[in-house]
């Protein structure tokens, strides 16, 4: 799906304080080590600004396209309407999360996939994991990866 939004910037400068255009100047870097002219750089969000319709647009398509195309991945659970077990569930979920996170910092998501599932039902909460033997927790996290 392909997004696409007639949007009309300001002009280049229009909305930058004279701080914030001397400090978007920059020089350019040449073959030369002449002097170079100053050019005027600007952010983006200095340039591009959305109505709220279409924010709501952009942020509604990208939510069905994610609806569409999302892989299903192990930490990635859904909720269920018992409020009882809602608070337990999130907590566990938040943990997950973190794990996944820690994880993908050193490794692809196809890698991660069993690592985590083991880790999981071996400590399937932090407090789990919090009970856990430093000689049993190291090897498997220095050498799993």
């Amino acid at each position: 799906m392909f997004f696409s939004f007639a949007l009309s910037p300001p002009p280049l400068g229009s909305n930058m304080s004279e701080k914030k255009k001397s400090m978007r100047r920059r020089s350019i870097v040449g073959a030369s080590k002449k002097p170079q002219p100053l050019v005027e750089v600007e952010d983006i969000e200095d340039a591009i600004s959305f109505s709220k319709d279409e924010t709501h647009k952009l942020r509604v398509s990208l939510l069905d396209w994610y609806d569409l195309n999302r892989r299903d991945l192990p930490w990635r659970t859904h909720h269920r309407e018992d409020e009882e077990k809602q608070e337990e569930e999130l907590e566990r979920r938040a943990y997950g999360v973190w794990v996944s996170e820690v994880m993908l910092q050193q490794t692809r998501v196809q890698t991660v996939i069993a690592y985590y599932n083991r880790w999981m039902q071996k400590w399937p909460t932090i407090y789990h994991l919090a009970q856990a033997s430093l000689e049993v927790f190291f090897p498997l996290l220095f050498h799993s990866l």
